[in-house]
C-alpha cells in the first residue's frame, strides 16, 4: 500500500500525538518551549517567570509570537507589492508619456513637411508666380486680373 504524503499541518498533528503519548516526548517540547521564551526574552532558564508558566502557557506564546511574525511578514509583503505596483504604473505612465510625445513630433514633422511640400503654400512661390504674372502683363499687355491672396 501506498503511503499518502501529509501535509504540514498534518505531520505537526501527528508529532503532537505521539509526543503526548510518550512522557520523553513532552519532555522535549517543554524543554524547547522553555529554551525558546529563555532567548525570546533574553533570560535565564532557571527564572521563577518562566518556571511559573504552564506548558499551555508557554505553547500560547509561542503560537502569539510566531502569529505575530507571520502577520507582520505578510504586512510587509502587502507593502512591497504595493510599492512595486507604483514602480510598475510609475513606469507605464512614463512610457505612455513618451511615445505620445514621439507621436506629437512625427505628426508635427509630417505637418511641416507636407505643407513645405505643397509650393502654393510657399510664399517665396507666391511672390515668383506674381512676379511672373505682373511681368508676362507688361509683356503680353494682358491684365488678368488674379489676386493669389484669395482677394478678388
Amino acid at each position: 500500500m501506498k503511503k499518502q504524503k501529509l501535509s504540514l499541518s498534518e505531520q505537526i498533528q501527528q508529532v503532537a500525538r505521539q509526543h503526548v503519548r510518550d512522557e520523553t516526548g513532552m519532555e522535549n517540547v517543554t524543554r524547547f518551549l522553555m529554551l525558546w521564551w529563555s532567548t525570546h526574552y533574553k533570560r535565564p532558564l532557571k527564572d521563577p517567570l518562566l518556571l511559573s508558566y504552564s506548558i499551555e502557557e508557554l505553547m500560547y506564546e509561542y503560537y502569539i509570537h510566531m502569529e505575530k511574525n507571520r502577520f507582520e511578514q505578510e504586512q510587509f509583503q502587502a507593502e512591497s507589492d504595493r510599492i512595486e505596483e507604483d514602480k510598475e504604473k510609475a513606469d507605464e505612465d512614463w512610457a505612455d508619456e513618451m511615445e505620445r510625445q514621439e507621436a506629437e513630433e512625427l505628426i508635427a514633422k509630417a505637418e511641416a513637411k507636407k505643407q513645405k511640400e505643397d509650393p502654393t503654400q510657399d510664399p517665396e512661390h507666391q511672390d515668383w508666380i506674381k512676379k511672373q504674372l505682373e511681368d508676362g502683363d507688361t509683356m503680353f499687355g494682358q491684365d488678368l486680373d488674379i489676386d493669389f491672396n484669395g482677394e478678388d
